[in-house]
């Protein structure tokens, strides 16, 4: 078919959003779901789908929050990235 013969919402191929459809017409944010629901009516959360953060150790960290635009820039010590991903492997087990 040429684009003369599609209906015009055929032929607009942009992906959907709020600002084109009706007034009631929520795409949301794509969220996950982190548990599967019963036959009775409860949900059961499943820990292996469940988002787990990960922050390393701040204690002993010096900055605050909120730093100035006019801090003096510190030299950066050489730091690796593997002795804190063993450290986070060993505190999950």
């Amino acid at each position: 078919m040429t684009a003369k013969r599609l209906p015009r919402r055929m032929r607009w191929r942009k992906p959907m959003s709020p600002k084109h459809g009706n007034k009631d017409f929520y795409k949301g944010t794509g969220g996950h779901k982190f548990g599967v629901h019963t036959t009775k009516g409860g949900y059961v959360m499943l820990p292996h789908k469940a988002v787990e953060y990960v922050a390393p150790n701040l204690s002993g960290f010096n900055l605050t929050p909120y730093v100035a635009h006019n801090t003096p820039k510190l030299a950066r010590p050489d730091v690796s990235v593997a002795p804190a991903a063993e450290a986070a492997e060993g505190e999950r087990s």
